[in-house]
């Protein structure tokens, strides 16, 4: 973008197809490697959880890892995660306040934003997830063995919005409790992923919105 407005005013996330995308208030680092899909987030602003302010960042990814890039007024140094010492994904929304969690063995990595706008983030997730999360071999079933509670509107919608278009449930358990007003839970086989949602948020059950975990069938780890 040539564009020089601030971009710790925008109020909403979008994503990135090349370097010439990226809001001029942003600086690459020199050695980062060619990448095939970036997306920006808004600033957020402390939440009713007490979790501190972030500032814009960006996230894109290549062919062998994933850079997190903050705004320049903010001072912090680029952050490499390397896709082989990738262990799960998670994607958190709740009313305003998102967040996406990067877990590797030193830990887990959390970047919020304002959730405004989530279709361009939740595109993002998805070509991570082709490129992280290939197709496992021997998945080709396409009836989904279910088990548990039978899918609440709000779990289907989020098990909707959780699959890419390429995949398909090989089973799902669902578990909801008797008592209204409970977090629930879902875990999910694809062909590609193994998936746990949960409307679980710091020990109570939230209304609107929900976090999704995922990792590849066939990651093998080191």
């Amino acid at each position: 973008m040539t564009s020089t407005t601030d971009s710790r005013s925008y109020a909403f996330a979008f994503l990135i197809r090349a370097a010439e995308d990226l809001p001029a208030d942003f600086d690459l680092p020199r050695d980062l490697p060619p990448f095939s899909c970036g997306v920006f987030l808004p600033q957020a602003a402390p939440d009713w959880y007490g979790r501190r302010a972030y500032p814009p960042r960006v996230l894109l990814l290549s062919p062998d890892r994933l850079t997190a890039i903050a705004h320049r007024a903010s001072g912090e140094a680029a952050q490499t995660i390397p896709l082989r010492d990738l262990r799960f994904v998670e994607y958190g929304h709740f009313l305003l306040s998102g967040w996406i969690t990067f877990a590797t063995p030193e830990g887990r990595r959390e970047f919020r934003f304002n959730t405004r706008t989530s279709r361009p983030v939740e595109e993002w997730l998805r070509a991570l997830s082709r490129q992280w999360a290939p197709a496992a071999d021997g998945c080709h079933a396409r009836e989904c063995v279910p088990a548990g509670s039978a899918l609440s509107i709000k779990f289907r919608n989020a098990e909707s919005a959780a699959l890419d278009p390429d995949e398909h449930l090989v089973a799902r358990f669902f578990h909801t409790p008797a008592k209204v007003g409970l977090p629930a839970d879902y875990v999910g086989i694809t062909n590609r992923r193994l998936i746990w949602i949960t409307d679980r948020n710091r020990g109570r059950c939230e209304r609107f919105g929900w976090i999704v975990r995922w990792a590849p069938l066939t990651r093998r780890f080191r």
